[in-house]
């Protein structure tokens, strides 16, 4: 009986550790590995295994102030109801899709596996392993070119969207690196999956204000296959988008 109590708060209760093959992924692939539980000192029943890929977000901002929290990418049920015997070894192999909409891992975005069983009246066993999702190549592309364009990377950011399908948005923000380009303040990119592959790319034009006048926001989109654009209509389009050539 004291066992069984102890489990359920997590003391002699059954272990999980996830093993991911490969932790470094781009957007549109999939993490597989292995989930290896092991029994505690007392039968216990499970009765799911979830996976979900979650990254760092601004969930809420006021003022200058931001909020961070948890946005989930991903989720996917590796098991259904089972019993683990006390002391038993499981080990039990998963796979989770990685969404094209998926964060990338740049600057100051992270992102992770959580695994959770799902233990009736205890503490749910938990796992969290760092995932590294990279550009593809039409994400590769456009990082080219807007480069080639005179822009470098700035602010990273991954912020919650309650309203939009999926429910989060990554935007790039690049700053001019030329004097000729001084009337423009930023350029945020932001990739939209399209159905057959690739993605719609929303450029955002912020220019600067002047004295007596407001600063303008003008955006522009472009499509970019899934294998990638060639970085000199890239760079030709954004030169286009701010009024330069």
């Amino acid at each position: 009986m004291l066992k069984n109590v102890l489990a359920s708060i997590g003391i002699g209760g059954m272990k999980v550790d996830t093993i991911v093959s490969e932790t470094t992924v781009e957007p549109g692939g999939r993490l597989s590995g292995t989930i290896g539980i092991v029994g505690g000192d007392v039968p216990q029943r499970i009765d799911a295994i979830e996976l979900a890929l979650v990254t760092r977000a601004i969930v809420e901002t006021s003022g200058d102030n931001k909020v961070y929290g948890e946005v989930t990418v991903a989720v996917a049920r590796a098991a259904d109801r089972m019993e683990v015997a006390p002391a038993q070894r499981l080990d039990l192999p998963f796979t989770l899709e990685v969404p094209p909409s998926a964060p990338l891992s740049i600057g100051p975005v992270h992102t992770a596996l959580r695994t959770r069983l799902d233990v009736p009246m205890a503490l749910d066993p938990r796992d969290s392993d760092a995932v590294r999702i990279v550009p593809d190549a039409a994400q590769r592309s456009v990082f080219e070119g807007m480069q080639r364009a005179g822009f470098r990377l700035g602010e990273v950011e991954v912020e919650y969207k309650p309203r939009r399908v999926p429910p989060f948005l990554q935007e790039f923000d690049f700053k001019p690196t030329s004097f000729r380009d001084w009337g423009v303040e930023e350029v945020e990119v932001a990739f939209l999956p399209r159905s057959g592959g690739g993605y719609e790319v929303l450029l955002t034009v912020d220019s600067r204000g002047g004295l007596f006048s407001m600063g303008l926001e003008r955006g522009y989109r472009l499509a970019v296959p899934a294998t990638g654009a060639d970085p000199e209509d890239v760079a030709a389009a954004v030169r286009q988008a701010i009024g330069r050539r």
